[in-house]
């Protein structure tokens, strides 16, 4: 399978209401003796985006879980969550603390365009009379940003759900769990443990410095690319492993890439450290379990 890989970080920063005609909705009634199914195109409409800060202690994790949007349109509901640095930009005025992780929520929906009343009013909040919960907060272990899905005020379609933007204090330390049931996933600013997973979409996580862990750290996509890249000088024991005909293992070998051989179940073995010297630095296991590709790319020293 040929696969473009997708840029490895996208901006994702739309207001306001946004539409495409590439979706698709099914309606089935069943009769006496078959089911009659009617296909309609529909609409991708964005609600109003919500911000909210939380304060970070040094070392304290971010878990974030994000449910629904099984059906997405159009570039702005490609990705379901970015992490970022503060220092990278792009956040809007209500961030205005550095020390504090922020959050803007973006809710995205998708049905026909005689239905745009009731996709807007399922983009609400539940206490508002929609179906969307959205939270920001914290446990024990440090951060917690979720999107759930709530049935109390009517029915909701599947493709609702809701962009998590996310923006991280410059010194961020912590490990990250992010999850998300479909879209893609973009990490920066990484220096800890991770697990990230997502059930359709790329994955680019950008592990700017190692802070030595004894966790095993996974990165997963059940149907997307992932793209992970490291310190050129870190000590990495890093396992790629694709499944699916065709699909790759890539490995940046500084002059070039390198294609890793392999049936249908390949791996590869890693270390950003040329001589693999010292003690491992942590264990990163890639998996893209159908149609997908990896490439381990080197950061500049």
């Amino acid at each position: 399978m040929t696969r473009t890989l997708r840029s490895a970080f996208l901006s994702l920063f739309a207001v306001g209401m946004a539409a495409s005609l590439s979706g698709c909705k099914v309606d089935c009634e069943p009769g006496d003796d078959s089911v009659q199914c009617i296909g309609q195109s529909t609409v991708q409409y964005i609600g109003t985006p919500i911000v909210r800060q939380v304060a970070w202690t040094d070392g304290q994790r971010l878990t974030v879980g994000i449910v629904g949007g099984n059906i997405r349109t159009g570039e702005t509901a490609s990705t379901s969550i970015t992490i970022n640095p503060h220092s990278t930009g792009g956040k809007p005025a209500e961030c205005s603390d550095a020390t504090q992780v922020c959050v803007r929520f973006l809710p995205i929906n998708n049905d026909t365009k005689d239905r745009k009343d009731e996709a807007t009013r399922q983009m609400k909040q539940v206490a508002e009379g929609g179906n969307l919960l959205t939270n920001v907060g914290s446990d024990a272990n440090g951060v917690v940003v979720t999107v759930d899905l709530d049935n109390r005020n009517g029915k909701y379609n599947s493709s609702l759900s809701a962009i998590a933007d996310i923006w991280i204090p410059d010194n961020f330390n912590g490990d990250i769990v992010a999850k998300s049931e479909s879209g893609g996933i973009s990490v920066r600013g990484a220096r800890r443990g991770a697990t990230v997973e997502t059930g359709l979409g790329d994955i680019a996580f950008d592990l700017v410095s190692v802070i030595p862990t004894t966790t095993d750290n996974t990165i997963t996509t059940r149907n997307g690319d992932i793209i992970f890249s490291v310190p050129r000088s870190a000590n990495l024991n890093i396992q790629g492993q694709v499944s699916g005909a065709g699909d790759k293992v890539l490995i940046d070998t500084v002059t070039g890439w390198q294609e890793v051989e392999g049936s249908t179940e390949q791996s590869a073995t890693f270390c950003g450290n040329a001589a693999c010297s010292g003690q491992s630095e942590g264990l990163w296991k890639l998996n893209a379990t159908s149609l997908g590709s990896i490439q381990i790319k080197l950061l500049l020293a």
